[in-house]
C-alpha cells in the first residue's frame, strides 16, 4: 500500500489494517516500503491521525506534550489545505498536456552514429549518447523555406520524421513527404500524395510508398510515378488494409520485402458480410452510413494475400486453398525475398499451420509446423529470421503455458526453447550485432513490471538490461550496443536514459519532475488477494480517500475491465483512469481495480478460464475483490459502485444483474449485452458460435438478467460505434421495457466506441455526477 504517496505492497493473507489505523499497524508483516516522498505529502496521513493520536495518548502524556502535538497538527492542516484539488478538466485535458510528465518529443537514433535526436521548440537537435550538449540540425523555418522554393508546404508544426541513413531524413505531414539532406540543408526530393491517401507504408529504403485511396492500393516510385496495384469499383473488395478486424496482431495491410522489391498485401472480399447501418445525425436529413460487420456465427470476410512485383508491376496471389473462411495472419518475408510465411488459422481458431509460399508464383511450398489447442490459439507475432542464418527463425508461442521465444529450423525442427518460466515475453525488440543474442521486454521480475532482457539463443543466459522496476519502452540502435530506455513506475513520472547492450548506464538524459506534486492525491495500496479458485494470486490497486475522518464509512467505486488482452494494474505512472480515481478520492470515494482471471500477461491458463462463458469467472474474482473491500473498516459495504467500458461495460451490467445485492450503482459504457451481436473473430475465439455453444451465449447475455437489477444503472453508448454496435444497448433498453425495469441512458450521437476530445470532459462529468447522486 501507499501512505500519502509512500507505496507499500501487501497480501490479503497479511490483512493490512486500514490507513487511518495507527502507524505501527500499517507496517504489517511482509509490507515493502517502496519509496519516501517529500514531507508535505505525508501531512495527509498526519491529518487523518489527529483525533486518533489525541485519544490514544491523552491519559499517558502531559498537557504540555499534547499541546505541542496539536500545534504540529494545526501546522500540518495549513500545508495540506494549501494543496490543490484535481478537477475533471485536470483528469481529461490536463492529463494530456500540463499534467503530463516532461518528455523528449520524437526521440530516435541517428543511423551509423552514437547520437540520438529529438524535437524541441520546433527544432531537431542531436545529442551524443555520452554527452549532454544539444546541437541543432535543422528547424521548422528552414524546412518551410526549402518547401517554399518548390511552391509546396508549409508544415504547420515540426513534422514526423524517419532517418533513412546518417545523412538523409524523410519528413512527412499527412500526405506531403520530403527527402531532406541534413548536411546540406536541402530537399533531395518531394512528393505529395492524393489528399485521400491512407494506410501509408514505406519500403525499407524509403524510396517507394504504398498507400490506399478508398478500397484500392497504389505504389509511388522514387520519381513520383503512381502505379495501381488494385483497381476495383466494388467497395466490398478492399486491398492494402487491415483484415480480420485487427485481430491476431494485424495492424496494417501491406508488407514490404527486405529489399523493397516486392510488396505483399491483403485483399478482403466482404461481399457476403452483412451490411450494418450507422446513422449520421449531423446531416439535415440523417444519413445512412453502411459498414460491414460480421457477427458471431454469420458469414465472414474472405481474405487472400497478393504479391506485387515492382519490376514487372504485376501481382500473383498465394494459393491458400479452402476453406475460404480461415484466418491468414503474421505475414513475414524470407531474407532473400523468395518466400512468404504466414500463420493460417482455422475458423474455430484451435489449429494453426505455419505455411511457406513461393513469392514468385504464389504456390504453396510446405507447412513448417502446426500448433493445436483444445480451446484456442491466438497468434500475434510473425516469425523473425536470425541474422546470418536464413534457415533459422524465432517464433512466439504459449504452447508451454506462457508466451515464450522458440528457435526453429525451416525444416520444422524446434532447435531450442530460448526463454522459459512462469512469466511472459511481451515484446521482441531485436538481435545483437552478432545475431547470437536477443532483446525482449518481459514481466520476468513481477507481473506488474515490463523490463528489457537479453538472452542467448541457446537459452542458457537471460539477464535484465533495464534493472529499475517499472514499465520500460526501449529503442535499440542499429548495432544493438546502445539503448534508449524510457521508463516510469508508480513513483517515477518519466525517465529517459542511455544504456549499453549489457545494461550499464551510459547517460541520464531526462528525469521528469512530478507534475502532480501540488495536487492532493489519494493514498494508494497495491497488493494481492486470492481468486475465487482460492489458489491464484490476483493483483489489486486501492485508492484511499485523503483527509478521512476516523470512524466514518466511505463509498467505493470499482473500475473494471477484466477482459482478455488487457492488463490494468502495472508499475507505471498514473494513467487517465487512475487520475480520475484520485479525483473521486478527493470527493470521498475509495477506488478499486482488480485484474482477475481472464486478463492479460499472466499465461494461457489464467486467460483461458473464460472460454465459452465470458464473464462468469471474471465476476467471481471481482466479487472476491469486493469482499476484500468490505473487510476494510473505512468502507461502507452498502455503497459499492462499479464502472467500466467496452468489456468493462459488459462486466458492469453483468455484476449489477448477477450480484444485485452487492452493487448499489453502476455506469456501463459501450457495453456488450449479448455476444451473438459481437464480431466473428473475437467472439468466436472465446465463445465458439451461437449454434455450437447456445448455453454459453444464453448464460452470459445480460439481456436474460435485467429482471434481477435492483441498483441504479447508467448506460452510455456512442451512436456511431463500429466495434460494439449501438444495437447492444438498444436491445438492453428494449428488454428493460419488457421487464418494467428502470435504467438511465445517455447517447453521444457523433462518437464511436469511446468518447474522445473535448467531449470527454462532458463524459466524465456525467459519470461522476451519477455516482455522486446515487452512491
Amino acid at each position: 500500500m501507499v501512505v500519502s504517496g509512500i507505496f507499500v505492497s501487501g497480501n490479503q493473507s497479511d490483512t493490512l489494517e486500514p490507513i487511518h489505523s495507527c502507524w505501527a499497524k500499517q507496517t504489517a508483516k511482509n509490507a515493502i516500503l517502496y519509496r519516501s516522498v517529500v514531507f508535505v505529502r505525508t501531512l495527509h496521513y498526519i491529518r487523518w491521525q489527529q483525533q486518533c493520536i489525541v485519544n490514544h495518548y491523552y491519559h499517558n502524556m502531559s498537557r504540555k506534550i499534547i499541546l505541542f502535538i496539536i500545534g504540529i497538527l494545526f501546522t500540518a492542516n495549513f500545508f495540506v489545505t494549501a494543496q490543490k484539488n484535481l478537477s475533471i478538466e485536470d483528469c481529461v485535458t490536463g492529463y494530456a498536456s500540463y499534467l503530463r510528465p516532461a518528455d523528449l518529443e520524437k526521440i530516435s537514433w541517428r543511423p551509423a552514429t552514437c547520437n540520438f535526436t529529438y524535437v524541441e521548440a520546433e527544432k531537431l537537435v542531436q545529442v551524443p549518447a555520452t554527452g549532454s550538449k544539444a546541437d541543432q540540425l535543422t528547424d521548422l523555418q528552414k524546412l518551410n523555406a526549402c518547401l517554399s522554393e518548390r511552391n509546396m508546404g508549409p508544415f504547420s508544426t515540426f513534422p514526423d520524421h524517419h532517418w533513412i541513413n546518417e545523412h538523409e531524413i524523410l519528413f512527412n505531414d499527412n500526405v506531403l513527404f520530403i527527402w531532406y539532406n541534413i548536411d546540406e540543408q536541402k530537399i533531395n526530393k518531394a512528393t505529395r500524395l492524393a489528399d485521400q491517401a491512407e494506410n501509408i507504408d514505406f519500403s525499407p529504403s524509403c524510396d517507394h510508398i504504398a498507400y490506399t485511396v478508398e478500397n484500392n492500393l497504389f505504389v509511388a516510385d522514387p520519381e513520383g510515378k503512381i502505379y495501381s496495384v488494385s483497381i476495383s469499383r466494388d467497395r466490398s473488395i478492399v486491398s492494402g488494409q487491415t483484415v480480420h478486424r485487427n485481430e491476431f496482431g494485424i495492424s496494417k495491410g501491406t508488407f514490404w520485402s527486405p529489399g523493397g522489391n516486392v510488396l505483399a498485401f491483403y485483399v478482403k472480399d466482404e461481399t457476403d458480410v452483412s451490411d450494418y447501418p450507422l446513422v449520421d445525425v449531423t446531416e439535415s436529413v440523417a444519413a445512412l452510413q453502411q459498414i460491414k460487420y460480421p457477427m458471431a456465427g454469420m458469414q465472414s470476410e474472405k481474405v487472400k494475400v497478393g504479391i506485387y512485383h515492382m519490376e514487372s508491376h504485376t501481382s500473383v496471389f498465394l494459393d491458400t486453398g479452402d476453406p475460404d473462411d480461415h484466418y491468414l495472419t503474421n505475414i513475414a518475408w524470407s531474407p532473400d525475398e523468395k518466400y512468404i510465411y504466414l500463420a493460417e488459422l482455422n475458423r474455430d481458431q484451435n489449429h494453426l499451420r505455419m505455411n511457406q509460399y513461393s513469392a514468385e508464383d504464389g504456390s504453396f511450398v510446405t507447412t513448417i509446423f502446426e500448433e493445436k489447442d483444445p480451446m484456442y490459439v491466438n497468434p500475434l507475432h510473425p516469425i523473425v529470421f536470425v541474422p546470418g542464418k536464413p534457415d533459422q527463425f524465432l517464433w512466439q508461442s504459449r504452447k508451454d503455458g506462457y508466451n515464450h521465444l522458440y528457435l526453429y529450423h525451416l525444416n520444422g525442427t524446434m532447435l531450442k526453447q530460448v526463454t522459459n518460466g512462469k512469466w511472459e515475453v511481451l515484446t521482441f525488440y531485436g538481435f545483437s550485432q552478432s545475431g547470437g543474442e536477443v532483446f525482449f521486454i518481459a514481466n520476468k521480475d513481477g507481473v506488474l513490471n515490463e523490463m528489457l532482457y537479453r538472452a542467448t539463443l541457446s537459452g542458457e543466459d537471460v539477464h535484465v538490461v533495464t534493472p529499475e522496476p517499472g514499465v520500460h519502452e526501449v529503442m535499440l540502435n542499429t548495432t544493438g550496443d546502445l539503448i534508449i530506455d524510457r521508463f516510469s513506475s508508480t513513483t517515477v513520472p518519466n525517465t529517459i536514459q542511455i544504456r549499453n547492450g549489457n545494461g550499464k548506464l551510459v547517460n541520464l538524459v531526462l528525469k521528469a519532475g512530478n507534475p502532480l506534486k501540488e495536487y492532493a492525491l489519494a493514498t494508494i495500496e497495491d497488493g494481492t488477494i486470492r481468486a475465487a479458485d482460492d489458489t491464484t494470486e490476483l493483483h489489486y490497486r486501492l485508492f484511499i480517500p485523503n483527509q478521512m475522518v476516523p470512524g466514518q464509512k466511505y463509498p467505493a467505486v470499482v473500475y473494471v475491465y477484466n477482459g482478455p488482452l488487457n492488463q490494468l494494474i502495472k508499475n507505471t505512472w498514473i494513467n487517465r483512469t487512475e487520475l480520475w480515481l484520485h479525483y473521486m478520492a478527493n470527493q470521498g470515494y475509495a477506488g478499486f481495480i482488480l485484474d482477475g482471471r481472464g486478463s492479460a500477461n499472466r499465461g494461457r491458463d489464467f486467460e483461458q478460464v473464460i472460454f465459452r462463458s465470458l464473464g462468469t469467472h471474471e465476476m467471481k474474482d471481482q466479487i472476491k475483490g469486493v469482499e476484500f473491500l468490505r473487510s476494510l473498516e473505512f468502507i461502507d459495504p452498502g455503497r459499492i459502485g462499479v464502472y467500466g467500458w467496452s468489456y468493462g461495460g459488459f462486466m458492469t451490467i453483468s455484476l449489477m444483474t448477477s450480484y444485485p445485492e452487492v452493487f448499489r450503482t453502476g455506469v456501463a459504457g459501450g457495453p456488450v449485452t449479448d455476444w451473438k451481436y459481437y464480431e466473428v473473430m473475437y467472439g468466436e475465439r472465446y465463445m465458439d458460435t451461437p449454434d455450437t455453444n447456445p448455453e454459453g451465449y444464453a448464460g452470459t447475455s445480460v439481456l436474460n438478467k435485467v429482471q434481477n437489477l435492483k441498483g441504479n444503472l447508467l448506460v452510455i453508448h456512442g451512436a456511431m460505434d463500429p466495434v460494439v454496435v449501438w444495437q447492444h444497448s438498444l436491445m438492453l433498453l428494449r428488454k428493460c421495457v419488457e421487464e418494467n425495469v428502470l435504467v438511465d441512458y445517455f447517447v453521444y450521437p457523433t462518437h464511436e466506441h469511446n468518447v474522445t476530445g473535448t467531449d470527454r470532459v462532458h463524459l466524465m462529468r456525467k459519470v461522476t455526477d451519477y455516482f455522486v447522486k446515487n452512491l
